[in-house]
């Protein structure tokens, strides 16, 4: 099983503070996170692409998870949260070097 990267499970949690889920709910939340990137990895899905979903919840399908887990598997938007994780990198990295660009430039 993957381990989460920190800037993940930082953003995973400002999401799910977003979306008012039940503070009691979100381990489940983040195991079904883990559940989702390891599958993808294992299986070689990309990450970001929304067919991945499919695939993950036909693979639960598979191997008998209750169709109340699946749902809740479903509701996490796995591809929004790795994207702005992605996004948030980005980010940090671009402002970063931009600042070291322009503290040469002066």
């Amino acid at each position: 099983m993957i381990t989460l990267p920190k800037a993940l499970v930082d953003k995973f949690n400002d999401w799910l503070g977003r979306e008012a889920v039940d503070t009691k709910r979100h381990g489940e939340y983040r195991k079904w996170l883990r559940y989702y990137l390891d599958f993808c990895h294992k299986y070689g899905h990309g990450y970001l692409d929304k067919q991945s979903l499919g695939l993950f919840t036909e693979k639960l399908k598979d191997k008998g998870q209750r169709s109340s887990q699946i749902e809740e598997a479903s509701c996490v938007r796995f591809t929004d949260i790795v994207s702005m994780v992605i996004m948030s990198e980005w980010t940090r990295k671009s402002e970063n070097a931009c600042a070291g660009f322009n503290s040469m430039s002066t």
